[in-house]
């Protein structure tokens, strides 16, 4: 086969199985096994769970500063966030996807 003939698919780009399957863990915190080690985190320390989702923005230190006053409210909050609150590559796909079918 010649290198540009219609079969040759090596300059074809497949998404990576994570972004297929929507089981495995991808970037940025999305994916099914990012979220359950997430919330297994957000248990035993919640900072340290939002820390896992979302980085070290204004999630991590609200929860850090209601841990600090008591264990519960910081476990209340990041279960919230985790289980709630999309991650910022996620807001973006879902905006991408979007501007797609219109």
């Amino acid at each position: 086969l010649k290198a540009n003939s219609p079969r040759d698919r090596s300059h074809y780009t497949s998404p990576s199985r994570s972004n297929m399957c929507g089981i495995c863990s991808s970037k940025d915190g999305e994916g099914g096994c990012n979220w359950l080690c997430a919330m297994i985190c957000t248990y035993l320390l919640p900072p340290l769970g939002i820390y896992w989702r979302f980085g070290c923005g204004w999630e991590f230190w609200l929860c850090l500063l209601l841990t600090i006053l008591g264990y519960f409210p910081g476990l209340i909050f990041a279960c919230i966030m985790v289980g709630f609150m999309p991650t910022e590559s996620e807001v973006q796909q879902d905006t991408r996807d979007i501007a797609v079918t219109f």
